[in-house]
């Protein structure tokens, strides 16, 4: 069984930009994007673990986002405590964080647990999902055309199953305040502010 981190490096890079366009362009895209929209405040991109937030990030960060299924890829629930407190450190009293997730604490079964991420003539990508009391295992499966025919890649790894309650549980232990909000199905979107909500959106 890969790592996150093992298996996006050995099997999914390479395709990675394929699933969502063209890398290179949507960088150049997001970059300008956040440069307008930053409007000569500095911005500063670091690299490094989401559960080091409370060395990474200097104090009085507001607000604070977290999207996609970047929660889902920590090793253990308890990391998401670390990653709350250390979050909490940073913000100054009434900040915000703001967190998108992937509901994972149902199951899908049979063959919806297979689900096709892409095709094109010359590649071919898809998952199956495996349910664990406290994880669910991802096997991507990938077949890409070569000269001599279609060789197959495979790799899984784990993703955690987050429940909304047990995430706004660990929040309210960190010291927020939680609203649930609106979000696409099949995910979860939460703000916690550091102490009582205040007026602002």
């Amino acid at each position: 069984m890969a790592s996150v981190r093992e298996h996006y490096d050995e099997l999914l890079s390479r395709h990675y930009s394929r699933m969502f366009g063209d890398f290179d362009a949507k960088v150049a895209e997001l970059l300008a994007e956040l440069k307008t929209r930053a409007r000569g405040l500095p911005v500063d991109a670091i690299a490094g673990d989401i559960r080091d937030v409370a060395t990474l990030v200097p104090r009085g960060v507001d607000p604070v986002v977290c999207m996609g299924d970047t929660l889902s890829h920590l090793e253990a629930a308890e990391d998401l405590t670390r990653v709350f407190t250390g979050v909490a450190a940073r913000l100054p009293t009434g900040g915000r964080l703001i967190l998108t997730f992937r509901d994972l604490s149902g199951e899908l079964h049979e063959l919806d647990r297979l689900i096709p991420l892409y095709g094109s003539d010359d590649l071919i990508m898809t998952c199956f999902l495996e349910y664990e009391p406290a994880t669910v295992k991802v096997h991507d499966l990938i077949w890409e055309r070569q000269p001599d025919g279609w060789p197959f890649h495979k790799s899984a790894y784990r993703k955690l199953r987050l429940a909304p309650d047990a995430v706004i549980t660990r929040l309210e232990r960190a010291g927020f305040t939680v609203q649930r909000r609106q979000a696409p199905s099949g995910m979860v979107a939460l703000v916690g502010c550091l102490g009582a909500f205040t007026g602002r959106a």
